[in-house]
């Protein structure tokens, strides 16, 4: 029989501890929903965060898109998890997709619609790129940054879901998974400073084409909109404190009014969806576009 160390006991213990904090939270939120058909209800595991809307770029992606085409969705802050350990995800009329962009891409098809009709073959293969560098290696960049470089201890502290003795078993799970994933991914080899360097270059690229034009692509909202602000708000709200936000500020200040004037447009009700505000009102079950919800 195989006998167990301290330390894996210790990290056994820890897990328990941290699963069972983390569910009795999620359970203390659960209420049955009652959708109507043909409304879009988008699944969230921790609900509104702390100083942003949601604590991850992607649900702010979703979200920002169904309010770009006013499509009639309701929030569930339940805390479940997609049958792919994906989240957010949707049901809609019975039907489970779980990925950010394939829920998108589920819901143009149903709503025959389409942000990207004004941009050229040649766009879309650029707005298609530069998708791929904000999820797949900024993102990642950004992830490195607050649980791989300890400097960012105390901003985490602030925000993370469990304090005292907890927070240590959340971050060292959390930095593992982090580790993990990015590591296959390949950017995890890399340093921190390394990648801070990468982080740079990235940031640099969005910001120049960009430009001074209203939205990413032109004059008029595209798909990647979402995404760049998802991010964005990842980067100047949810990392508060750190060199990238500080790099931002200073050096592209245009992305900083972009993710203004986006929030501006598309989340007037931002201080209603965070928990550290006066105005927090818990959204979850609310049915937003009511008036377009399909006879």
């Amino acid at each position: 029989m195989a006998v167990l160390t301290t330390w894996t006991w210790v990290c056994l213990a820890g897990g328990a501890v941290l699963c069972i904090g983390l569910t009795s939270s999620i359970f203390r939120r659960r209420k049955r929903l009652s959708v109507p058909r043909n409304v879009v209800v988008v699944h969230h595991f921790f609900g509104r965060g702390w100083t942003v809307p949601s604590k991850s770029p992607f649900p702010m992606k979703l979200e920002t898109f169904l309010r770009m085409t006013k499509t009639p969705y309701m929030n569930d802050h339940s805390g479940q998890m997609s049958k792919k350990g994906k989240t957010p995800w949707i049901e809609f009329n019975d039907i489970q997709v779980a990925d950010s962009q394939f829920c998108i891409d589920f819901i143009k098809k149903k709503r025959g619609m389409d942000l990207n009709t004004a941009l050229s073959v040649e766009q879309r293969s650029i707005a298609r790129a530069f998708l791929k560098l904000i999820e797949e290696n900024f993102y990642w960049t950004m992830c490195i940054e607050l649980f791989c470089n300890k400097e960012n201890i105390p901003l985490l502290k602030r925000s993370a879901p469990l304090k005292g003795p907890g927070f240590w078993l959340y971050y060292w799970f959390v930095r593992r998974a982090i580790q993990s994933a990015t590591w296959g991914h390949g950017i995890g080899r890399h340093s921190v400073e390394e990648v801070w360097c990468i982080a740079q270059s990235d940031i640099e690229a969005l910001s120049n084409f960009l430009g001074d034009k209203k939205y990413f692509m032109g004059d008029d909202p595209s798909e990647i909109d979402c995404s760049l602000f998802g991010m964005l708000t990842f980067l100047l709200v949810s990392m508060q404190g750190t060199r990238y936000e500080a790099f931002t500020k200073e050096h592209h200040p245009n992305l900083v009014s972009y993710f203004q004037r986006m929030k501006v447009t598309y989340w007037p009700d931002w201080d209603t969806l965070t928990t550290s505000s006066d105005k927090f009102t818990n959204d979850h079950g609310k049915l937003y576009f009511t008036e377009n919800i399909p006879e």
